[in-house]
């Protein structure tokens, strides 16, 4: 979770008031959802509280907490991403009145003073129809748009609703990213009128009093008053800002002991030799496959440390995925060489610029099979519009890639020279060196690899909109 979003706007809905959301708001096709007290998950999957079939929303998007009259809502890592005024949010607070993008579906929150609750319509929008009924509890299953005359309907209610007054308690206003006292990375949530000092959650007392949870200053003994902040939002970092970031990636956290697990993993498996050789050059090839895709899920995500080594497990249905794309994206050059093997002319120019074409094609292949997961997305359908959606960012891509790759080439190539001199020589100095260089070069290997491969999920993550692969 990115830190920079972790500002909460606290945002009173009134303990008299009921919230609800309203989606498509001021359009003929706006339908309702009334909150209960809590936790609300919302998302296209049947297990959710708030059930919604939209392409752009992901199967669990969002949850929106509604905790003593006050709104949070939290991305889910959704695939198309929570957007409060333009900008990208992990964690917020919701203001009434106040419309955010599940993608590109506007939800806008409400409230309404609760003298008549509403009660889900057969389709699943919500319609006001019958006296006070408590929600509380309630789970709610929104399978879809409601008929143009009852979404009308709603959508009048929705908006005589936002004009209605709600019932806030008092809060208090605090500077953006004021923290708690006790807990400098937790945001302040609370604050003593007495003391004039700020909490989180876990530093107030909570009692239960006739009108509700009432929360103390464990200091004072007074009643605190919930925190209300401006909301600050970090500008979205672009594809080129976060590039320098890739190469110190594998630094960060435990990524230098994931490097020299991996490093050591894949010299024991290129190792192993024997009946079962072939098998076990398809395993290492398919774990290295599953090793580079998590390092790219984990950028697509935004995880800003090493992901853990992945599982034994599936590693020759990795490596087939992995053969296909390189055959996919390779084919055109394989195919000129086995012509001109059978002396059909074909120009030497036109088999080198095959292979450019090729090598320029394979990476948005690689990175288009590591997030669908599947070798048919490396097929020119795919691949090819994609390059031309971010043909500046992918170029830039492509050259780094290149100079990664050619290090690694030339890299090995005197490491093998070395390596040959520690097997005619006598001397335990030389041979010893010779191994250690081996071992540091297998080392950078891997380092460089993760850095590509970061630089590929990068691409990804900033350009995710715009690829629209998901």
């Amino acid at each position: 979770m990115r830190s920079g979003f972790a500002a909460l706007l606290a945002v009173s809905i009134g303990a008299k008031s009921m919230a609800q959301l309203t989606f498509n708001p001021d359009t003929p096709n706006a339908w309702v959802a009334v909150l209960k007290e809590g936790e609300n998950t919302l998302g296209r999957s049947e297990d959710n509280d708030v059930r919604v079939e939209e392409g752009g929303v992901s199967g669990y998007h969002c949850r929106i907490s509604l905790e003593q009259g006050l709104v949070t809502i939290t991305d889910l890592n959704s695939t198309n991403g929570t957007h409060i005024n333009g900008a990208r949010i992990t964690q917020s607070g919701w203001a009434p009145g106040q419309i955010v993008f599940l993608g590109h579906l506007p939800v806008r929150l409400e409230t309404r003073v609760n003298a008549g609750a509403s009660a889900p319509s057969p389709n699943g929008a919500i319609a006001s129809s019958r006296p006070a009924v408590s929600l509380a509890g309630a789970r709610l299953r929104i399978a879809g748009h409601a008929p143009a005359s009852e979404s009308a309907s709603s959508a009048a209610e929705a908006e005589g609703a936002a004009d209605a007054p709600p019932v806030a308690p008092s809060m208090i206003s605090a500077p953006p990213g004021t923290r708690c006292r006790s807990h400098n990375k937790s945001l302040a949530s609370w604050s003593c009128p007495k003391c004039r000092k700020y909490f989180c959650d876990l530093c107030v007392a909570t009692r239960s009093t006739a009108s509700g949870p009432a929360h103390m200053c464990r200091g004072c003994g007074v009643e605190c008053l919930p925190v209300r902040m401006e909301l600050v939002v970090e500008q979205e970092r672009g594809f080129f800002s976060r590039l320098p970031g890739a190469f110190v990636f594998p630094f960060k956290g435990t990524g230098v002991l994931i490097l020299i697990v991996a490093t050591v993993v894949f010299a024991a498996l290129s190792a192993m030799s024997g009946i079962f050789s072939i098998l076990l050059t398809m395993a290492a090839t398919g774990y290295l496959f599953l090793f580079l895709q998590n390092i790219i899920h984990g950028a697509a995500a935004d995880e800003e440390t090493m992901p853990s080594l992945p599982e034994f497990d599936g590693l020759f249905g990795a490596f087939f995925t992995l053969i296909g794309t390189v055959i996919i994206s390779f084919i055109l050059p394989v195919g000129l060489l086995i012509a001109k093997f059978f002396d059909v002319e074909i120009p030497t120019g036109a088999i080198v610029a095959s292979i450019f074409a090729s090598l320029f094609y394979f990476p948005m292949a690689f990175l288009a099979v590591a997030i669908l997961d599947s070798p048919a997305a490396a097929n020119p359908l795919v691949v090819i519009p994609s390059i031309l959606k971010v043909p500046g960012q992918y170029l830039v891509t492509v050259v780094i890639l290149c100079g990664v790759f050619g290090v690694r080439i030339m890299g090995g190539m005197a490491v093998a020279v070395a390596s040959e001199a520690t097997y005619t020589t006598t001397d335990m100095s030389v041979m010893f060196g010779g191994f250690a260089a081996g071992a540091l070069w297998s080392f950078i290997s891997i380092y460089l690899l993760t850095v590509a491969m970061r630089i590929l999920g990068l691409l990804y993550l900033t350009q995710r909109d715009k690829l629209g692969w998901l």
